[in-house]
């Protein structure tokens, strides 16, 4: 009985935190993409809770970035949500990496991950970090090049930056950098591979001269805590430019491993430090920085849908001013999320109606950044539509020119209207009691096609036309 109570107990503490681990697969230029999301521990959708990005190395997974680095342990006590995507071909496109190119938009397909947490789980984006090992890590310096106003900071642990992202990185902005690296990494050598990616010493001048800090950084040599034969150098950059920290970690005798973590290579691939966490680091890092205001333009205001028919809506919001684009998210109860942009600020879609669906609006900042509303539900609200019959009704003559009529003649009822929507849902006439003869003048708009309700007390009757 003891062994049986001993098993159960490990049972549960193992399958305890596959309950806030989600799997996805959606596409993305035409792919599968790969990627978990990680929720913490009693993780509540009213939480507005910050984002690390977690990326896996060359020909790993995500599942086993999530093992390896175990940054979940971190996530439920520090209150964050992670996200582990996968590289298609198990590899980051972070530029040209010894002879092989790519034309998989990862930066693009990372910022469509942080617009899904967004949606789908309240997640704070002007609080999202990137971490990585090794070609996550290169990943991570990506990022901070060609999406620097997403991210708010960046902890690449043993990996550098291939020449031709050197040669095209162009920063919005000063940008937070906590990175890690071995000097007998034999993977990421930190003198640099020739032809591929130059020293790490190089690289902390590259970023020493974009964040604008002084030239020559404070060095302290960490405690000794463990006799695992490392020891800990930080370099810490001063007065960089929008107060961003630059700091550099060297890892004296430390190899192509995760800092603080197991050592499942067996010591193949160099000693692991145990003098530290990046983890406890890497956080302890994030937690303080977020996005520029000076670069978030605001969210959308006053979102409202109002219901159509049965299976369509039109969705609105106020504009704001200065941005010149919105994004539009559909999330089914399957939380698959369908994006739509739009420069107007009314939009019409029509849904499935056997499922649920919520919905969010996000201003597309000229800067780069995305701010997003609060998802709220679409048709799971109960409405006077969705409660009557629909029935279909014939308009004529159709194509039209100056009125229709009614292939049915309809009683007059109280509570009767007649609306005309456009292609986008906007109402064009609104008529708050049906004509006698049953015809609608519809003279006076511009051609095009248009669709037609008229709600009764007990029925909704619909069509369409074309306006000549």
């Amino acid at each position: 009985m003891k062994h049986f109570y001993f098993i159960l107990f490990v049972f549960l503490i193992i399958a305890q935190p596959v309950f806030s681990q989600k799997n996805y697969t959606i596409k993305w230029q035409n792919k599968n993409r790969k990627y978990i999301v990680y929720l913490p521990r009693n993780y509540n959708a009213s939480e507005n809770l910050p984002v690390v990005i977690n990326m896996h190395g060359f020909l790993t997974t995500a599942q086993f970035e999530m093992d390896y680095t175990q940054f979940n342990k971190t996530a439920d006590t520090a209150r964050c949500i992670v996200i582990y995507p996968e590289g298609v071909d198990l590899r980051w496109n972070s530029g040209t990496f010894f002879f092989v190119t790519s034309t998989v938009d990862d930066v693009g397909f990372l910022g469509d991950l942080m617009d899904r947490a967004a949606v789908l789980y309240n997640a704070d984006l002007k609080k999202v970090y990137s971490m990585g090992y090794s070609a996550g890590g290169f990943m991570s310096y990506k990022m901070a090049c060609d999406a620097t106003n997403r991210i708010a900071a960046i902890a690449p642990n043993v990996a550098s930056m291939v020449f031709d992202n050197l040669s095209s990185c162009v920063p919005a902005r000063p940008i937070n950098m906590a990175a890690f690296n071995g000097l007998s990494d034999p993977i990421t050598p930190y003198a640099g591979f020739p032809g591929n990616f130059p020293g790490i010493d190089s690289i902390k001048h590259f970023w020493q001269i974009k964040n604008n800090c002084n030239v020559l950084a404070n060095k302290d040599t960490l405690p000794d805590l463990r006799n695992d034969g490392t020891r800990v150098v930080r370099y810490t950059y001063q007065n960089c430019s929008d107060a961003v920290d630059q700091v550099f970690y060297k890892i004296i005798n430390g190899g192509h491993v995760w800092p603080g973590a197991n050592d499942l290579f067996l010591g193949l691939l160099g000693k692991t430090t145990q003098d530290i966490s990046m983890n406890t680091i890497a956080w302890n890092f994030f937690k303080t920085k977020e996005i520029p205001q000076s670069v978030r333009c605001d969210a959308p205001q006053n979102l409202v849908a109002t219901q159509i028919t049965s299976d369509s809506f039109q969705l609105n919001w106020n504009a704001i001013a200065g941005v010149p684009k919105y994004k539009i998210a559909l999330a089914d109860d399957s939380d698959k999320v369908t994006f739509f942009e739009t420069t107007n600020t009314t939009i019409g879609v029509k849904l499935n109606p056997t499922k649920r669906y919520r919905w969010n609006v996000a201003s597309l900042c000229t800067s780069g950044y995305h701010n997003w509303n609060t998802t709220r539900n679409l048709n799971a609200i109960t409405t006077s539509i969705a409660n009557k019959k629909t029935e279909k009704i014939t308009l004529f003559p159709n194509p039209c020119t100056s009125f229709l009529q009614l292939d049915k003649q309809l009683t007059q009822q109280n509570n009767t209207t007649v609306t005309i929507y456009n292609t986008v849902g906007q109402i064009m006439k609104l008529y708050n009691a049906l004509p006698n003869d049953n015809t609608i003048d519809v003279s006076d708009l511009p051609n095009g096609w248009y669709q037609l309700m008229i709600t009764t007390t007990e029925t909704n009757y619909t069509s369409s036309f074309i306006k000549e």
